[in-house]
């Protein structure tokens, strides 16, 4: 039971999820994305990323049954993290 309650702890995008680039938004591009990449596996979307202008990660946000789960990352421009944010099924 208590390793059930702390997967979402650990839980990040599996490895060998396949990537699928996505089009960016009118709103993407304006908050200097560069590019949006989505995760799935077996039908489901397990994880997305994005990456500032400059080609460092932005954020990253685990995905599991359809809802944020896990530690959600984000980073500055320069590749510092800067705010690490847990879901548990889709909830903060």
């Amino acid at each position: 039971m208590v390793e059930e309650a702390e997967d979402y702890v650990s839980y990040t995008i599996p490895a060998d999820a396949e990537e699928r680039e996505i089009e960016l938004s009118e709103h993407d591009k304006r908050f200097t994305y560069s590019k949006k990449v989505e995760y799935w596996q077996d039908g489901e979307k397990v994880g997305q990323r994005t990456f500032w202008k400059n080609g460092t990660l932005h954020v990253e946000r685990p995905f599991k049954k359809s809802k944020m789960h896990g530690a959600q990352r984000g980073w500055d421009k320069n590749g510092n993290l800067i705010n690490v944010s847990y879901f548990r099924n889709g909830k903060q």
